[in-house]
């Protein structure tokens, strides 16, 4: 048993090595596109754990710090590959919940500076920058958390300022609609300067997303009300008319049976629930009889929520 451990460890060992040699070797641009390529088929091999080792090696080879970092032309190869490889792995839903670990193994002194000057070398897009913000903003470590939140705000900010719709994943999106609804710098800031324009932002960030088919079974098709400006999406008042109860207790995952509030807000909508969506609202409460909660379906449910409330 312990032959098979100590090999599979020499394997895994190996594979780090590979792709760490084939990055130190991004050094020309004869030499980029063998390599790139090489890196991409041993990541897409061995999956998340890899995407992780090749974007922290990619992070540790650029000192985003120094000015003079990118004078050099292999850096500049380096920082091509990485600005590629962040844009093609934000699409994955698994990517906001790992990025932030590989910045807090980076220990920057500064974490708000440091994402500015990375965003800014490597020429991010700010629907991009939204998905990294995010991910921080979620992450396990304060210090990680705190400059995420800053750096949210700006991008937000200027992501809503440029007035450009520029669509971002679904999941990510529902973390941020939860993170400006709960989040006490965005909905109670210390000063009036802190003050952050929530409405606008949540509106402008569904309306760029209108299209998205979430999780409940619907688009986000936005429209504002004349006299309460209300941002509300079609058919979300009408759900009774086209879906079950059931069905909206399975898309919505976990999180809306967590709690006796949670369960009374979904079944506000379905003033009558027959027998048979009975029995199968129990199946579903019964496959997760431990209480234990799901962040995922937690997400989901506090933007079907925001939906239906007056904060959005």
């Amino acid at each position: 048993m312990t032959t098979r451990m100590e090999n599979r460890k020499e394997i895994i060992n190996s594979f780090y090595w590979q792709i760490g040699f084939l990055i130190d070797g991004l050094v020309n641009k004869k030499q980029y596109k063998i390599n790139s390529q090489e890196i991409h088929q041993l990541v897409k091999l061995y999956g998340i754990e890899a995407e992780k080792f090749m974007l922290r090696v990619l992070f540790e080879n650029l000192n985003f710090l120094d000015p003079k970092t990118f004078d050099n032309s292999a850096n500049q190869l380096k920082a091509q590959f990485l600005a590629q490889s962040l844009q093609n792995l934000s699409t994955e839903s698994h990517f906001v919940d790992y990025f932030a670990t590989i910045i807090e193994s980076l220990q920057p002194p500064n974490v708000l500076e440091y994402m500015k000057k990375m965003s800014k070398a490597l020429k991010l897009s700010l629907s991009l920058q939204l998905i990294l913000a995010t991910s921080l903003v979620i992450s396990p470590y304060e210090r990680v958390t705190t400059g995420g939140k800053v750096f949210l705000k700006d991008t937000l900010n200027e992501y809503f300022s440029l007035g450009k719709p520029q669509p971002i994943p679904e999941k990510v999106l529902h973390i941020l609609l939860n993170v400006l609804n709960t989040s006490r710098q965005f909905v109670s800031p210390d000063s009036e300067e802190e003050k952050c324009p929530l409405k606008e932002w949540t509106t402008f960030l569904l309306d760029s997303n209108r299209q998205i088919e979430h999780s409940f079974g619907f688009e986000i098709n936005m429209k504002t009300a004349a006299k309460s400006e209300r941002v509300v999406p079609t058919h979300i008042d009408n759900l009774a008319k086209t879906f079950s109860a059931a069905d909206i207790f399975e898309e919505l995952g976990h999180f809306c049976t967590f709690s006796t509030k949670a369960l009374k807000d979904v079944l506000n909508d379905f003033p009558s629930v027959d027998e048979r969506d009975m029995a199968r609202i129990l199946m579903i409460m019964a496959k997760n009889p431990s209480g234990i909660e799901d962040t995922e379906s937690r997400l989901v449910y506090s933007t079907f929520t925001s939906l239906k409330s007056e904060n959005v």
